[in-house]
């Protein structure tokens, strides 16, 4: 059913040419879709009564000169309930609209897709040359010149004949001509009746008139209401008798032949028999049997296939002796017998396989089963094969170096390795240099050999040696306990160089007690840090405070932080931390406080758009536009106006401007923002002129 849409004057005459002789082509841009619930019959409406938006994801199409079929689709998460519903040109003017005053035309949830589509009775205007923006959801109804979707017409609308809209099945058309057909059997039986002076005909089940046949009906034997005759039957018979090919194959019936599928003639009985039934039997007569004595084709060895299985009976050696019979014996397995053999005499010779023959322990047969065709010997090497071999490569065992017994290497000792070598000491055991006598040097040598000294190595004593390294053609010692006096583990106060210190866990720059520029401080409990300008207990330097620390462990605790004395101090003053920065997995904070950077915030920064704070406030804008309305009596027009998102709990101000100045003359205006919502406030226009065009922005602030 089409909803009746009323056409507004501004519509009206947008639709008319500049002739003023008809209607000009115009293009319908967007669907107003708003809450007013009333009804519809004002033509001089601008706007709708109570806006919620407007949609140019349409399609539509003109099916008739009254008719238009709209198709809307909303896949935002809006949701609303619609009660009025307009149609705005590309020239931002309200065609026509439509509204009811009792139920909602349509209701939208927030996580559902709105796909509207309907047809729109304009009556009394030609609406054939209006178009759309966007015919991607046109989904129209079908009429004689428009492709579309058609209803099923219903019998009583088909047994009507007056509706030009619905279609009609085969099952209510074939209704419709049975009853046409009854009717007209009636008909014509009442009209055979009064022809044959009101004596019914004679047919198979009831007494009546009958005509009877002439000699060449009965001879076709078609006519089912004419009688036959003694004389036209026996001249049909002898006819039939005297005609050639009377008894043919094709025309001799049969009784009941099911096994050959029910032929009703000869000839059929003939093409169910097949070849068997036309050709000889024997070899070259091409007669295709189902069987040979009984069995399938498959239980016989083919010579013209491969075979997939060969069944042997148990013979034993001495029962078959034809040259080349392959025997398969319980005892022996498989064997051939061969009359002439190239080796030995003639007998059974077995064919060996894996599964069938024994070797010794380092000799092993594969092969000879399965799809393998040829059995292979082979003998076991390597190691864990058990195989004792008189050499190896030619070389006895006393030419190798061997791990389980004292072994003396000559020449050189060379690794091809990109590791090197690598000495693997096992319990007590070390590298061990002999004939190495009190006051003698040993060298270690690079890749030119002498001279190209890395170590030398001196023996002073038992358990005293010198060792120095290569140093550009001389040697320079290497330092050990006793050349020099490092840092000893574990003492309390230590001095390494000029003022470098270490005391307890601190490790610091100075020259004097004071401990000036503490650089690394460890306080016992995990807490590793680096501190600048300052000690942790006293303020030891003129100036600011600034201390780094780092989290070492795996909790949620403050990765880093700077902390700041902020104050005025002497030296010698006790240190209090007043401002202090914490960086965490969470993020910033400075004095506790959360740092805020742009991507704590959410936002869309369109025409309409909106931002979200950490805090929770959120802030929103949008613009309104083609606003039309106004009138000397000081009314005022109102709209619904949605935010781009709702506000989870509330809206607290809102403040709207005009975008543009669209009043004429002198004429004075005002707006103003009421009856907030969470979704949507009312804008309010006052003007004592009449305007259209108007834009208003606004600023929204809620949380």
């Amino acid at each position: 059913m089409a909803i009746r849409f009323i056409v507004t004057d501004a519509g009206r005459a947008a639709l008319t040419n500049d002739d003023n002789t008809g209607t000009g082509a115009r293009r319908i841009a967007e669907i107003g879709l708003g809450s007013g619930q009333y009804t519809a019959g004002d033509r001089t409406r601008t706007d709708l009564v109570d806006p919620i938006k407007r949609m140019d994801t349409i399609g539509g199409e003109t099916v008739a000169p009254d008719i238009i079929h709209v198709t809307l689709q909303d896949e935002t998460n809006d949701t609303y309930s619609v009660g009025e519903i307009g149609l705005f040109l590309d020239n931002g003017v309200l065609f026509a609209y439509t509204s009811q005053p009792n139920d909602w035309i349509i209701e939208k949830a927030a996580p559902a897709t709105l796909l509207l589509a309907t047809d729109i009775e304009i009556a009394d205007i030609d609406v054939s040359s209006l178009t759309f923006g966007d015919a991607a959801f046109l989904n129209p109804p079908a009429s004689e010149t428009v492709l579309g979707v058609v209803e099923i017409a219903t019998q009583d609308e088909v047994d009507a004949g007056t509706d030009r809209r619905r279609a009609i099945v085969p099952r209510t058309l074939k209704a419709f001509i049975d009853k046409v057909l009854k009717a007209y059997a009636t008909v014509q039986q009442l009209a055979d009746h009064a022809a044959s002076r009101n004596h019914p005909a004679a047919n198979t089940t009831n007494q009546g008139m009958v005509e009877l046949a002439t000699y060449q009906e009965t001879k076709d034997g078609a006519d089912n209401t004419r009688a036959v005759t003694p004389a036209a039957n026996k001249a049909a018979l002898d006819q039939h008798r005297q005609e050639t090919g009377a008894h043919a194959a094709d025309r001799i019936s049969l009784g009941d032949l099911p096994k050959l599928g029910g032929p009703s003639t000869v000839q059929a009985a003939f093409a169910a028999l097949g070849t068997a039934a036309r050709r000889d039997e024997g070899a070259g007569k091409g007669l295709d049997a189902d069987k040979l004595d009984g069995l399938d084709s498959e239980r016989f060895m083919r010579s013209d296939v491969a075979n997939s299985v060969l069944l042997l009976g148990n013979r034993e050696a001495g029962d078959v002796k034809e040259d080349g019979a392959v025997i398969f014996d319980h005892s022996h397995g498989i064997y051939v017998y061969m009359t002439s053999p190239p080796i030995g005499t003639e007998g059974p010779y077995a064919v060996m396989t894996a599964a069938t023959t024994q070797a010794g322990n380092n000799i092993e047969i594969t092969g000879g089963k399965s799809k393998d065709s040829i059995p292979t010997i082979s003998v076991k090497q390597g190691s864990g094969s058990g195989l004792d071999a008189d050499k190896l490569d030619g070389l006895q065992a006393s030419q190798f170096i061997r791990s389980d017994a004292k072994s003396q290497l000559k020449g050189e000792l060379q690794v091809d390795s990109d590791q090197g070598l690598i000495i693997v000491y096992r319990s007590a055991g070390g590298l061990r240099l002999s004939g190495f006598a009190n006051g003698e040097t040993h060298f270690i040598h690079g890749p030119e050999g002498n001279g190209d000294d890395i170590f030398r190595i001196t023996r002073r004593g038992k358990r005293s040696y010198e060792v120095s390294v290569g140093n550009g053609g001389g040697f320079s010692e290497l330092w050990h306990a006793n050349n020099l006096n490092p840092v000893k583990v574990g003492a309390a106060n230590q001095t390494v160089g000029d003022g470098f210190h270490v005391n307890g866990n601190k490790f610091y720059f100075g020259t004097d007690g004071n401990k000036e520029h503490n650089l690394f401080d460890n306080d016992g409990a995990g807490n590793a840090g680096l501190q600048f300008g300052m000690d942790k207990d006293k303020s030891t330097a003129v100036g600011g405070a600034v201390e780094f620390q780092a989290d070492i462990d795996n909790s949620d605790n403050s990765a880093w932080r700077i902390s700041l004395d902020s104050r005025k101090r002497n030296k010698g003053d006790s240190i209090n931390f007043d401002q202090e920065l914490v960086g965490s997995r969470s993020g910033l904070q400075w004095n506790g406080n959360n740092i805020w950077h742009e991507g704590d915030a959410a936002r869309s920064r369109g025409t309409s758009g909106y931002v979200k704070n950490p805090d929770g406030t959120i802030i929103q804008w949008g613009e309104v536009n083609n606003r039309s309305g106004g009138n000397s009596g000081g009314a005022y027009d109102t709209w619904k106006i949605g935010f781009p998102i709702t506000f989870p709990n509330a809206c607290r101000q809102v403040i709207p401007s005009f975008g543009n100045l669209q009043f004429g003359g002198s004429s004075r205006a005002m707006l103003c923002a009421e009856q907030l919502e969470n979704n949507r406030f009312q804008l309010a226009i006052g003007a004592e002129q009449p305007y259209s065009g108007q834009t208003v922005r606004y600023i929204a602030v809620g949380y």
